[in-house]
């Protein structure tokens, strides 16, 4: 997290670019629009391709843990068994590593635990939807406390906006969770790649319409 923190101070002093001839744009939101629009259109094809393979399959992988290659194929010791999850002989050092970039990528662009963590979760540890929905939230609540308190001794944190938007997300995430109890997973999987879609849509939109305010 503080080493994304960092590449974020780097960036917001690159100054301003002029795109396609308009009015002086930030550097920092040039390169992370493009970064947003490159790291959610791999996670979209990823999930769709899992999705249409599986549609009128009868494959549990999502529905119960099945072992992802993050756990089959990085045999790097020492390991540690998770029981609440599932898994056995988890690999402590690719966990840490796979932190590691989680935090860098969470800390320079804001992201949290839909469009990071829960593909990793869900197949690159291979836990059902909603073991990784679970920890997914975890991981969303330490790495955001962490990053809010590194972001604000830069200055980069809107206490007003942020809690006027918590107020409704706080609402949202109760109907959220209560929702991942009903669906089957390859609904979960379906909604969660049409609100990367549309979030992609919206950072095209902005980087076609750069410069021209």
């Amino acid at each position: 997290m503080d080493a994304g923190t960092r590449i974020l101070t780097y960036l917001n002093r690159l100054g301003n670019w002029h795109v396609r001839g308009g009015h002086p744009v930030p550097a920092i939101q040039v390169v992370l629009d493009i970064l947003f629009l490159l790291l959610l259109s791999s996670t979209v094809l990823f999930i769709f391709q899992d999705v249409r393979r599986t549609w009128n399959s009868r494959e549990l992988r999502g529905d119960v843990t099945i072992p992802g290659p993050l756990i089959t194929r990085v045999r790097i010791p020492p390991y540690i068994d998770l029981p609440s999850v599932q898994l056995k002989q988890v690999s402590v050092p690719m966990m840490c590593y796979v932190g590691f970039v989680l935090g860098l990528v969470s800390g320079a662009m804001g992201i949290g635990g839909g469009v990071l963590f829960m593909p990793v979760l869900l197949y690159g540890f291979g836990l059902s939807a909603r073991n990784a929905a679970g920890t997914g939230i975890l991981l969303l609540l330490v790495t955001v406390i962490a990053g809010t308190f590194e972001q604000a001794q830069h200055g980069y944190v809107s206490l007003k906006l942020a809690m006027t938007i918590l107020m409704g997300s706080s609402v949202g995430s109760q109907l959220g969770a209560l929702t991942t109890h009903y669906l089957p997973n390859r609904y979960l999987r379906l909604i969660l790649m049409l609100l990367i879609f549309v979030v992609i849509g919206m950072i095209g939109w902005n980087l076609v319409h750069l410069g021209e305010r």
